[in-house]
């Protein structure tokens, strides 16, 4: 990601980890597991989770500020 449009939070989280199941004829569903950090170097994410999901899949989505700025 270039750094000119990496978000800068600080020490705050900048991702929440999410664990997503299917649901046969239904949306999938969405359920909060953790958070994550860019790492200093702007390569990677650190992820810390509540739980392992054993199905499904793991989604990490920038957490974006509240207000839409």
């Amino acid at each position: 990601m270039e750094n000119n449009k990496k978000p800068t939070i600080g020490r705050r989280p900048t991702h929440a980890a999410w664990w997503v199941q299917k649901r046969e004829g239904k949306k999938d569903e969405w359920r909060p597991i953790g958070i994550g950090w860019w790492h200093s170097d702007d390569k990677g994410v650190s992820v810390a989770l509540d739980c392992t999901p054993l199905d499904g899949r793991i989604v990490l989505r920038l957490i974006e500020p509240k207000g839409g700025r």
